[in-house]
Formats: structure tokens, sequence, C-alpha cells
């Protein structure tokens, strides 16, 4: 690894965002508009956090400006290692310059994701002059890109069979559920009645019932809304064929194996 990209992975990565008022408001930017311009901000921090990595990061004001408004943000983490912050920073500012521009965004972001990322474009369609996020200029084309990209989903009740793992109780109850075949990842959001049986279904193969929304042309769900879980006994649970010797005595009603399979051939 290079000295510059060393240097740039230990500084605290940061991020701009400016709103500047309508015309009719001479780029006056109100304090309401302002709030929930960032607590929208904050939101898809959270969720870009939640997809690319496990360890919490935290974002402090460290620039703020008036006339239009203008702030800068940092990342900091508990020990230093600036890498999971990067992570964040980036993935946030791709996804930003993706969905501008309808390039190709990242597979672990769902369509809850980027129904919160299309809130970032309120203030456009309100008519406010600027909206610049993370150095990208946002418009209407935005929000017509994710739009396009929410358009094909289908909600239906049914069932998905996989492995139970990454249990997040993080400002939401969900887990992870991976299908024995593929990379797919579905995620599944659970009644807080259903707990200690995902409790008890962690690494272990189970059936999820529910409704599932997929998108696109995916064979697998991309979320679940979880009504009930059945787990399955794990391999060294199952019975030998040993084990089951002699436990029906009665199931050929007195016929020998052959005669028993004899009988049932000629019917």
């Amino acid at each position: 690894m290079d000295r510059d990209k060393i240097r740039r992975m230990a500084a605290k990565p940061s991020l701009t965002f400016k709103l500047e008022g309508a015309d009719k408001d001479a780029g006056a930017v109100f304090f309401e508009d302002f709030r929930q311009f960032l607590d929208d901000v904050a939101a898809c921090l959270d969720r870009v956090q939640r997809r690319v990595t496990d360890q919490k990061v935290r974002h402090r004001i460290v620039d703020l400006k008036t006339a239009s408004a203008t702030v800068t943000i940092e990342a900091l983490t508990r020990n230093g290692d600036q890498r999971a912050a990067h992570q964040i920073y980036d993935t946030f500012t791709r996804t930003i310059a993706a969905l501008e521009t309808s390039g190709k965004v990242d597979p672990r972001l769902k369509a809850d994701d980027l129904k919160a990322f299309r809130r970032l474009a309120e203030p456009v369609l309100r008519g406010e002059k600027q909206v610049e996020v993370a150095g990208t200029t946002l418009s209407t084309r935005f929000v017509a890109n994710i739009d396009e990209k929410l358009g094909k989903i289908v909600h239906s009740k049914g069932t998905v069979k996989g492995r139970l793992e990454k249990l997040n109780l993080h400002g939401r109850s969900e887990f992870t559920l991976y299908p024995p075949i593929g990379r797919h990842a579905v995620t599944c959001v659970f009644p807080e009645a259903l707990f200690q049986t995902v409790r008890r279904a962690i690494q272990h193969s189970v059936t999820v019932s529910g409704l599932l929304t997929y998108r696109g042309d995916s064979p697998y769900p991309e979320r679940v809304r979880v009504d009930s879980i059945e787990i399955h006994p794990s391999d060294d649970e199952l019975p030998t064929l040993s084990s089951l010797r002699g436990l029906l005595p009665d199931a050929t009603s007195g016929k020998t194996s052959v005669k028993f399979v004899e009988a049932i051939r000629d019917d």
C-alpha cells in the first residue's frame, strides 16, 4: 500500500452537505427544513453503517456555515481505527453519485435503504435552489432514478429456508437468512414475541414464513416480515437408519418385508 493511501486511511474521513434556499426566500434556509435534512442524512449514514460494518461510528460537526446552510462532519471511532469509517463514508458517497447518474448501487443496500436516500432530495422537490450531498448536487433525476430502481417490487406471502445468522437488535429486531444456494442474504424483521425463538435458531437451518418482498427477477426475497419460524434439527440430531430399526413392529401387519412390498405393488 502506498504512503498516500496509508495517510488517507489514517485520517478521519469527512462529508459536506449544503442546502441553499429558494430564490423567493433570498437563499435563506428555514431551521425546520435544515433540521429535517440533517435527520435524513443521519438516517442514511446509519443504514449504510449497518450494511457495511459491525463497528459503531459516530459523526461530529467540524464546520458550519450560514447564508446557504453548509455543514461538514467527520467520523469518530472508539479505537481510532478509521477503516470502518472510510467504508461507511466511501459507500455513502458512491451511492449518492450513483443514484444521481443512474449508476450501479452497492447490492448490500435494500429497497428500504433506497427509500431513505430518496428523502434527501425532498428539498429539491420542495423548490430549494441547491442541495449538495457529499460532493454531488442532487436533481429531480435523483428521485426518478431511485423510483425506477424501486419499481420492480413484488410482495407475497410465503416461506424461505436458510441458515439464520447476524442477529441485529440495534434500533430494530432483524436477522439475516442465508439460503442454501448462492450468496444471497435475506433480511428478516421479526416481532418481539419471536425473540426467544430467534435466539434458539441462531446458526441453525430454519424455514421462515411471512410477507416476502422481491425486487427484480431474484429467485430469493430481499426482505421478510416474519410471522413464524420453524427450526430444523442439525444433521447430528437426525435419527440414523439403525436407530429406526424395530420402531414400528406392526407396520407390515405381520407380513414379511418382501410380502409387504409385493402386496403394495399388486395394489
